[in-house]
């Protein structure tokens, strides 16, 4: 008897759990793509409709709840404004009594899908003929329709299923916001300054155990196409596709996250967007295989709070009148703040600012940010709060302008100046925005998702690193700089053949550390600028704009035990850097052992090797952060014993300009144990090899 009452039990609570873990689950997708040409979002260049199709686009929905359901609206657009989504939202109240918080309308951000009627509208204001912005409404109407009929078919088709999430890691989102010491200068690729590269997935499935729907989320623009006048999805289309290919029974969905300063990497072209594509699906398929993900049980609330965030001062109407003789932009923009003013109406001291959070219980909270949000808002929640339970979107209900952080806007630039006159904003935000909207986020969290001294740091980013005058390396190359490199070699692929592969293998076994100390170097600057990771180091460096015997740079090597093997060679690794490659050339630099000129080098940018008229010595650099105009790597110094030997002391290492009149530059980073890195560099060059 004792036996059958534990076996009841057990039986019980079996039941129990099951009831607990379901939840109603439905998802549907509509194709959005217009079968007219269009405007399209995203480029101010681009002044004509479409003019193909490269890949259709999707809305899709994913509703979940059985009482007090809510939906998730996944579309292919540039930017659904608040406008949209609120008349998607009302239609959904009036159809299924869904509260306003409970419906999500997110973009994925795509540059290659229609404009929408109240998006961005300095773009077109005064340059669209009236075909195309009749065209722009009929198509925006379409979609609201489109998007009420996709989200009410994942309300009506919900049935019992099972809800789990976890967090992968997906790398080619680099931060695209380029610097110098005369502030922003435009879009590429910085290493040094921060990203998300989490990769958070809600997974649902049915009573059967197999997927109706994954919803992925990634901080980094769909830009990867350019300013190509087709009709695509960009990578998260593909990323969708890709799922979908896997579990053709299953919906995908992908959004963004907080990365409005964050652009793929590499770009150019659909082989680029379908590899961060494939990238996104194979993080899908590994968390979902090995088991990573947890089950949620708690009913879903939701909350939102609506913030004001402050404008910088407005600008006086004499300030608009003189921008509105400028044209283009600008000038559009003003006239717009005139025909306001004219109307009677005021121009806005601030900005509405609607926060939206679901949360399952403790487990898991979703944060939804409207506006294109800069990375740096992710990493301070995921810091201020336990990013093991948090997952953060941006572009969500709405898309009003960038979201700057205190940093970008100490930085200025783009994303805090620029672009708010595409969106109609009348200036840009003022600094206390970014503590505006954390502390609206942490009031609706509340405290049970606060960090603590416990919580470990999240490792999907890096913070924006403050240089020092320490000369020591980081203890080891973390997965944000081998992924870098990994790119930046991949670059260089024409370079690596095999026998160069096998090369710098050997070289890799064989070098010994060729740095211990600087030697006395009284004529050095020093200066902030990219090692061969791309982080920010302060750095001993000579530039050519004075006289060659002027400038030099010199460094003792370690204890490099050289015996009586006086015949046989060695090879030294140092780190250093080149720059200013697009300023005059000149006779380049010297490489100089114990004081001896030895090889001549120059400013470079890709892999190169030089050596002395004899062959004796050989000068490799394998560059590994590059610029428009720097490179940061190592040099591999091969030399004969009898020429590193010194009688009177250390090995000394020395470059010496042999240029003047041009601001080209050779860096050394004082980073002792330079092989601890090797590691890391062999794994990158392994990837490449098996490409």
């Amino acid at each position: 008897m004792p036996q059958t009452s534990t076996l009841l039990s057990v039986l019980l609570y079996l039941c129990l759990a099951a009831t607990a873990y379901a939840i109603p689950i439905g998802a549907a997708k509509l194709d959005i793509t217009p079968d007219y040409p269009t405007l399209l979002a995203g480029y101010g260049s681009r002044t004509t409709p479409s003019e193909g199709v490269d890949e259709r686009l999707w809305a899709r929905a994913l509703a979940m709840g059985k009482a007090n359901p809510v939906v998730v609206i996944a579309v292919d657009n540039c930017g659904v404004p608040k406008a949209s989504s609120d008349r998607v939202a009302k239609a959904l109240e009036a159809s299924h009594n869904l509260p306003r918080d409970r419906v999500v309308v997110m973009s994925t951000h795509t540059h290659n899908a229609p404009a929408l009627t109240g998006y961005a509208v300095i773009l077109w204001s005064g340059r669209a003929p009236k075909e195309h912005v009749d065209t722009m409404e009929r198509y925006t109407r379409w979609l609201e329709e489109r998007l009420v009929e996709v989200a009410s078919k994942a309300l009506d088709t919900r049935t019992e299923g099972k809800l789990s999430w976890g967090q992968g890691r997906v790398a080619f989102g680099g931060n695209r916001r380029i610097l110098s010491e005369e502030g922003w200068q435009g879009f590429g690729f910085q290493i040094d300054k921060p990203v998300d590269h989490s990769m958070p997935l809600l997974l649902a499935t049915g009573s059967d155990g197999k997927p109706i729907a994954t919803w992925c989320n990634y901080a980094c623009h769909c830009t990867t196409l350019g300013a190509r006048n087709h009709l695509s999805g960009d990578w998260a289309g593909f990323a969708n596709a890709a799922v979908e290919v896997r579990h053709p029974n299953a919906i995908a969905l992908t959004t963004i996250g907080c990365g409005a300063d964050v652009g793929p990497q590499p770009s150019g072209g659909a082989g680029d967007a379908q590899a961060h594509g494939r990238s996104i699906a194979k993080e899908i398929q590994r968390l979902m295989q090995e088991d990573k993900l947890k089950t949620l049980l708690e009913p879903l609330r939701s909350a939102s709070k609506t913030v004001q965030l402050p404008f910088a001062p407005i600008p006086e109407r004499s300030t608009w009148e003189e921008k509105a003789e400028t044209g283009g932009f600008d000038g559009d923009h003003a006239k717009r703040q005139l025909a306001r003013l004219d109307r009677g109406e005021s121009i806005p001291t601030h900005l509405n600012y609607t926060i939206t959070t679901w949360n399952f219980g403790h487990d898991l909270g979703l944060v939804f940010l409207p506006g294109e949000v800069c990375v740096d808002y992710a990493l301070r929640l995921k810091t201020e709060l336990d990013w093991r339970r948090l997952w953060i979107n941006g572009w969500a209900n709405d898309v009003p302008c960038y979201i700057p952080s205190k940093r970008i806007l100490a930085e200025g630039g783009y994303e805090s100046d620029f672009s708010m006159v595409y969106y109609d904003q009348p200036t840009r935000f003022a600094p206390g925005v970014e503590d505006i909207i954390i502390g609206g986020v942490r009031d609706l969290l509340g405290d049970p998702f606060e960090a603590t001294s416990e919580t470990e740091l999240a490792p999907f980013f890096v913070h924006p690193l403050i240089t020092g005058e320490s000369s020591e390396p980081p203890p080891t190359m973390g997965e944000t700089d081998k992924a870098a490199i990994e790119q930046q070699l991949a670059k260089f692929s024409a370079y690596f053949t095999i026998e160069r592969l096998t090369k710098l293998s050997t070289l890799f076994a064989e070098a010994r550390e060729g740095f211990d100390r600087s030697a006395s170097n009284p004529e050095q600057s020093y200066d902030s600028w990219h090692t061969f990771t791309g982080t920010k180091r302060l750095r001993p460096y000579i530039r050519q704009t004075a006289a060659y015997t002027e400038r030099s740079l010199n460094w003792e090597t370690p204890d490099l035990e050289i015996g009586d093997s006086l015949d046989e060679t060695q090879t030294l690794v140092f780190a250093g850097g080149l720059g200013w490659v697009s300023d005059p050339e000149t006779e380049g630099f010297m490489l100089e052992i114990n004081g001896k000129a030895c090889v001549t080098f120059d400013v470079t940018r890709t892999p190169q090797e030089w050596s002395d008229k004899k062959g004796e010595v050989r000068l490799l650099y394998l560059p590994t952060w590059t610029s428009n105009t720097d490179s940061g790597g190592f040099f591999f110094l091969t030399a004969p014993n009898n020429m590193l030997q010194n009688a009177s002391g250390p090995t000394t290492l020395g470059v010496r300009s042999l240029g003047k009149g041009s601001r080209r530059w050779f860096a050394l980073d004082c980073f002792k144990e330079c092989r601890q890195y090797f590691p890391g560099l062999q794994e990158c060059l392994d990837t490449l090899e098996q490409r």
